[in-house]
């Protein structure tokens, strides 16, 4: 049987409510430290319903205003900050979070090129590159 999106994202609410309850508890922990604990923890559990859920867009922007606003909330020093920071890389000043909405596109489109496989319709991978070139 078949599960509806609202059922898959309820479900997915439920499974990383308690991470990210656990998260918000360590909010003294220094901001960096609590981002790769998202991207450990959090994102890890994305990935995989991304590859075999269908997950709306709006969904997984809500989480990630979730795990920029722990990140933000985490640093003390500059609070007042964009959310885009959380998900700039480290490099630039940035805390390197992972952006669902950008994961989830960047794993359809490797499983597009890679697998032939898509979540609304079934092809193949001869059609899927013949479509491509």
């Amino acid at each position: 049987m078949k599960m509806k999106w609202k059922d898959q994202e309820v479900q997915l609410r439920q499974r990383v409510s308690p991470l990210h309850d656990a998260l918000a508890y360590y909010w003294m922990a220094p901001a960096v430290l609590l981002a790769d604990a998202i991207n450990t923890l959090v994102v890890s559990v994305f990935r995989f319903y991304i590859g075999t859920a269908q997950l709306r867009t709006t969904f997984l922007a809500e989480m990630d205003v979730i795990h920029a606003k722990l990140v933000i909330e985490a640093d003390r020093q500059r609070r007042f900050l964009s959310r885009e920071v959380a998900f700039l890389p480290k490099e630039v000043g940035g805390y390197g979070v992972v952006n669902l909405v950008q994961l989830a596109h960047a794993l359809r489109i490797n499983n597009y090129i890679v697998y032939g496989l898509d979540t609304l319709c079934s092809q193949t991978r001869e059609a899927v590159l013949a479509h491509l070139t």
